[in-house]
């Protein structure tokens, strides 16, 4: 019994160094990169001015540089723009003009409602067409970005992109589970966050309890072949052996390894919408 506990616990022990070694090494490689990493965030939420599917959306009457809009519903959304890279995002870098797209409907305005340090980034826009509006900022720092208001007539939810090119990067479009800007208020802020602290990491560990009861079955099925019994009991009688096993501890490393992974994926490799472009 010594020797298997010295074993186990080498075991245990190697199993450590290598798992935070590797989860060590993954985190000082990104965060060493400096790269441009632009990304856009489309407000969930619109705004709607009019709404023709209403009763009083046929009451009311709307001209836009003196034409009816007599037919068509009219919204409001946010678009957020940020660099989340190490590396700034300067004017020159910029080798195809960004544009905030709508992909159908009318654009009837847009302009900038926020913007981060706004004597460095210096964003304006410039063209409004029917379904686009070109934006450039002098500089984005990482965190620094603006946030783009549109006012646009057609269908209420259609889909906005944004495009043009920058050098060495590609402009991401932020897919994130419970995103703050999904819901400006402290109380999503706080939901996040316990998301992030204690659901998740919770969660990883109790589907840790399925793998270990799989083992002891194992074990419990290699000694007594043709004996059965129920999972618990198989649990307290091997328990022991289950948790002193070399394969155990490699399992516990791996798949603490992949809740890791995924936990980084989710909630830490994507950035957060700073908070300065929501009103935070």
């Amino acid at each position: 019994m010594q020797k298997l506990s010295r074993d186990a616990k080498l075991s245990l022990a190697s199993v450590l160094v290598g798992v935070i070694g590797v989860l060590l090494a993954v985190i000082f490689y990104f965060r060493a990169q400096r790269e441009r990493e632009p990304f856009y965030f489309i407000q969930s939420t619109r705004n709607v001015i009019v709404n023709r599917d209403r009763s009083i959306g046929d009451k009311l009457s709307i001209t836009y540089k003196g034409q009816p809009l007599d037919t068509t519903n009219v919204a409001a959304l946010q678009v957020f723009f940020w660099n989340a890279g190490r590396e700034p995002i300067k004017a020159a870098d910029v080798l195809i003009p960004l544009r905030v797209v709508l992909d159908g409907g009318q654009l009837l305005d847009a302009s900038i409602s926020r913007q981060t340090r706004s004597l460095i980034t210096k964003c304006q826009m410039l063209t409004i067409q029917t379904q686009s509006a070109e934006f450039i900022c002098s500089n984005l720092e990482q965190n620094d970005g603006l946030t783009i208001q549109l006012v646009y007539s057609g269908d209420i939810g259609l889909n906005v992109h944004v495009d043009g090119a920058i050098s060495e990067s590609n402009i991401n479009l932020l897919h994130r589970p419970m995103s703050e800007a999904e819901d400006s208020t402290a109380n999503s802020s706080l939901k996040r966050q316990i998301l992030l602290t204690a659901v998740f990491p919770l969660l990883m560990v109790a589907l840790l309890g399925p793998i270990m009861l799989t083992i002891t079955g194992i074990i419990f099925r290699w000694k007594n072949p043709t004996g059965y019994d129920s999972p618990i009991k198989v649990l307290k009688r091997y328990s022991k052996e289950v948790m002193f096993t070399r394969y155990t501890f490699v399992l516990i490393g791996a798949w603490a390894g992949i809740s890791f992974g995924i936990y980084y994926w989710l909630f830490i490799r994507l950035p957060e919408i700073p908070k300065t472009l929501i009103g935070l």
